[in-house]
């Protein structure tokens, strides 16, 4: 079990977190990655041991790098992101779903599909639900492709 952040460390990472959900809100992306990466650099080492706030900050600077397309940190923080949700394999949906969306929306096409399929492997089709649905498709497509 993961250690619950000191109230007086998460009120401050919360106010930096909602400075960057307002920045990014209003289309200020890389001020939304400054605010987080600030949040960021108040966990207490080692910042991955702690509750809840790794897991949720990983995700979102993944999100964030990838919105500004920089393929070098979304590729960094999505392997920190699945070492926060204790997945250095990959095999966790969540971890696997953020990947995946990740990787297609930078245009990395064969390293998205390679996620897919891995998705597919473990989940099944179940693995891809409401708007996921689209990617069960793209990996669909590919498998079709491949197999000509």
């Amino acid at each position: 079990m993961k250690n619950t952040l000191p109230s007086a460390i998460s009120g401050k990472v919360d106010l930096l977190l909602k400075e960057a959900r307002v920045r990014h809100q209003s289309g200020d992306v890389a001020g939304a990655i400054v605010s987080a990466l600030s949040a960021w650099e108040l966990l207490p080492e080692p910042r991955l041991d702690w509750d809840f706030y790794p897991q949720i900050m990983t995700r979102g600077l993944v999100g964030f790098y990838v919105e500004v397309n920089d393929q070098t940190n979304a590729r960094k923080w999505i392997e920190v992101m699945a070492n926060a949700y204790d997945d250095p394999n990959h095999e966790d949906h969540l971890v696997l779903m953020v990947e995946g969306e990740a990787y297609h929306h930078l245009g990395e096409r064969e390293r998205a599909t390679y996620v897919f399929t891995r998705i597919f492997e473990i989940y099944g089709e179940n693995g891809f639900e409401g708007d996921q649905k689209q990617f069960l498709a793209l990996y669909v497509h590919e498998q079709a492709g491949t197999q000509r």
